[in-house]
């Protein structure tokens, strides 16, 4: 806007101007609007009612065509408009585009050595200020918050007294900067001289082909506005004298952090060689001390050594030539001969230390008794036997208190891998499912138990064979002429006492003494291939067997029937016949028998019937 516009006064009086003089202001000051910028639709339409009624043909007397009332006729359809207004306010409002100039070039040109001297203190501030101010027109931020009539605090460059959160709150929301300027109509005249190619155009594919060209070139126009807006604030913030301050006291902050790190890391480096190096003399004169007492303490014991020789030496002299003398006329020495004599004496010198041998020879030497030099052997050799003894007792004791414990261990161990009588009822019914023969037979029976019964410790291969052959020995060979005893019919299975179980382990061979088991001659019944265990004697018959439900009172797995749940059931399957039906039937008999569910009905009559047709 020229110098000429910016006098002019905001509230007109178009009367007082020509035709062509009204031409020359804008919308935004014919309807009287301060700021354009700021101007809303409620604020425009406020505006055009009060100029209506100022400049109505009404009011003035004036005809229709007066050019007053056109022209505020014709601001109010632009204005009013939010497309023709916007087209308006980018192409044919007044507007400064330029931008100050760059530090470093500036100073270039003005010789200066300093950049920042050009924009110092308020020069900066009244140079970018209105720049920043005059650009905010096309903020796309700015036009949403003033078509919803929302007042919202724009960042502004403040002064040399801003906080530097708030200066950069300003650049960053310059930095985000998205202008709403339309630029087609810029790009029209730019490509086609002030006509309307569209207006003109004969056919629609070649209004689309102008209307491509114009948006193409509309869209170049806003990149470059883009660039401009982003090179305002790039050289803003390089001339910013606050900016300039905050970065070199960061500058300085971080090399003063820097250096603090440096010589604190110099301080322990040096700190930390200081106590290595005195760790190193420490250790080499507690090496070199090492290495003296080491030589004192081999020095000591050569002359100990050196000491006991001599002391030997004496003592083997002594009683030679003590010997020799005597030997003559003396009937009562305790040794036969010299060479006894020199074995006593070198008995003692191996057993006595230093001192001993000393206390032994002054002794020797005063009394010339051989008695001494023998009753000395004989404490020694018994103090020596009895040392023994007592070692060898300790070792004992020892050695049977290692015994127990193992046993003890073992007795636990035992106690923790025992048999549970789900587990036995599992081993029966897989050595019955996996039959001699098979492969992988024991490998199959010890997953057949550990997925049935779920242990802590999972039954193996070994454990099931072991325990089978257990159960096949104690049950013993069976008679050679025993006959199985007829069965008619099922008889009552007698009451469970707490301390006895029945478990059958069912094999390929007859039963024996009511538990069905497979023995071999020398008691052993896993073969190491993993079949199952041979009788050799073939003929084996079976012996006397007990009750029929106590033949099959195992395969009811960990069931417990007493004699009275027996009859209950024996009742209750000759009231409800087999014409019943199924469901309801085995219902009916599961009420009639006490603490017993169907499938336990169930199972136990099947388990009496296998072993009646058994025994057919």
């Amino acid at each position: 806007m020229s110098n000429e516009e910016n006098e002019k006064p905001i509230h007109l009086r178009l009367f007082d101007y020509s035709e062509d003089e009204i031409k020359e202001f804008n919308h935004y000051q014919i309807l009287g609007l301060e700021e354009p910028v700021r101007a809303t639709p409620y604020t425009i339409k406020q505006a055009y009612r009060k100029a209506s009624i100022r400049y109505h043909p009404d009011k003035t007397g004036r005809d229709e065509s007066d050019y007053v009332f056109i022209a505020v006729k014709s601001a109010w359809d632009t204005l009013s408009d939010v497309a023709k207004r916007q087209a308006y306010d980018s192409t044919e409002m007044p507007f400064d585009d330029s931008i100050p100039p760059d530090v470093a070039a500036s100073a270039a040109m003005n010789g200066s050595a300093n950049g920042l001297l050009l924009y110092t203190d308020d020069d900066f501030y009244e140079t970018f200020a209105p720049v920043f101010e005059r650009n905010l027109r096309f903020d796309t931020r700015l036009q949403e918050q003033t078509s919803r009539n929302a007042a919202t605090e724009i960042p502004t460059l403040g002064t040399a007294d801003t906080s530097i959160d708030k200066v950069q709150a300003f650049y960053d929301y310059w930095t985000q900067f998205t202008s709403w300027r339309d630029f087609s109509q810029k790009a029209q005249e730019e490509l086609f001289d002030n006509n309307n190619p569209l207006e003109d155009a004969e056919s629609r594919y070649e209004k689309r082909f102008y209307q491509k060209e114009i948006d193409k070139r509309a869209k170049a126009l806003k990149r470059q506005e883009m660039s401009r807006i982003q090179t305002l604030v790039q050289r803003a913030m390089a001339a910013d004298p606050r900016l300039q301050k905050y970065y070199r006291e960061q500058k300085e902050a971080k090399e003063k952090a820097a250096l603090e790190r440096k010589q604190k890391k110099e301080q322990e480096e040096r700190q930390k060689r200081e106590a290595e190096e005195q760790r190193q003399k420490e250790e080499a004169e507690r090496q070199e001390r090492e290495k003296e007492q080491r030589a004192q303490d081999k020095a000591q014991r050569e002359k100990e050594k050196k000491q006991l020789r001599k002391a030997k030496q004496q003592l083997r002299k002594v009683t030679v030539a003590t010997y020799q003398e005597q030997t003559g006329g003396a009937a009562d020495l305790p040794f036969t001969s010299l060479e006894e004599m020199s074995d006593a004496v070198e008995f003692l010198c191996s057993e006595f230390n230093l001192l001993q041998i000393q206390e032994l020879t002054e002794d020797f030497t005063q009394s010339k008794e051989f008695r001494m030099i023998h009753d000395r052997v004989l404490e020694t050799r018994d103090a020596n036997d009895q040392e023994k003894e007592e070692k060898r007792k300790a070792a004992a004791e020892r050695r049977k208190k290692l015994e127990e414990e193992a046993a003890a261990r073992a007795e636990e161990q035992a106690a923790a891998k025992a048999w549970s009588q789900q587990e036995l009822t599992a081993l029966a019914k897989a050595v019955k499912k996996f039959p001699g023969g098979g492969a992988n037979r024991w490998e199959q029976i010890a997953t057949f138990i550990n997925n049935m019964c779920r242990p802590v410790d999972p039954r193996t291969r070994e454990e099931c064979i072991e325990q089978y052959n257990k159960i096949a020995k104690n049950t013993g060979p069976p008679p050679a002429a025993a006959k199985p005893a007829p069965a008619a019919k099922p008889a009552p299975e007698p009451a469970p006492t707490a301390t006895t179980t029945t478990t059958t382990i069912p094999t390929e061979k007859a039963p024996i003494n009511g538990v069905v088991a497979s023995a071999t001659t020398n008691g052993s019944a896993a073969q190491t291939n993993g079949d199952s265990a041979k009788s050799n004697n073939p003929k084996a018959m079976p012996a006397k067997s007990e009750s029929t439900l106590t033949e099959v009172s195992a395969a009811s797995a960990s069931d417990t029937w007493s004699e009275e749940q027996d009859k209950q059931l024996q009742d209750a399957l000759a009231k409800f016949p087999a014409t019943m039906d199924k469901n309801e039937r085995w219902t009916s008999i599961a009420k009639s028998v006490t603490g017993k569910s169907k499938k336990q009905c169930v199972q136990r009559f099947k388990a009496i019937r296998d072993a009646i047709k058994n025994k057919k």
